[in-house]
């Protein structure tokens, strides 16, 4: 694998699902606690990741299918294998950014 595939294989199993988690991360959480006043409730926010998590495993797969790979593996569990490792990562990133933006709009 020379060095553009590598960075095809970055971007296309780290770098988007932790993009589509992140931004379906926040998407739920300012629909959830847009108007909510005060420190954000971090109970039940497990919801929010577990969706960004289904959300991010089927774009991820999708573009895998639509690019293509030699393999069953490669189109199926290893998107899935990547998203399922980029969901603390990404979701603890939304849960930064909201927080911080929460409090610098209070």
């Amino acid at each position: 694998m020379d060095g553009a595939g590598v960075t095809e294989v970055i971007l296309q199993f780290f770098v988007l699902p932790f993009l589509v988690i992140f931004l379906a991360s926040l998407i739920q959480m300012g629909m959830r606690y847009g108007n909510l006043s005060g420190d954000i409730p971090w109970f039940d926010t497990q919801r929010e990741a577990y969706i960004s998590l289904v959300i991010g495993a089927i774009v991820t797969v999708a573009v895998t299918l639509i690019i293509g790979g030699p393999e069953l593996f490669v189109l199926f569990w290893r998107p899935l294998i990547t998203t399922v490792i980029m969901l603390p990562i990404a979701f603890g990133a939304a849960l930064l950014s909201f927080g911080i933006w929460h409090r610098v709009r209070r």
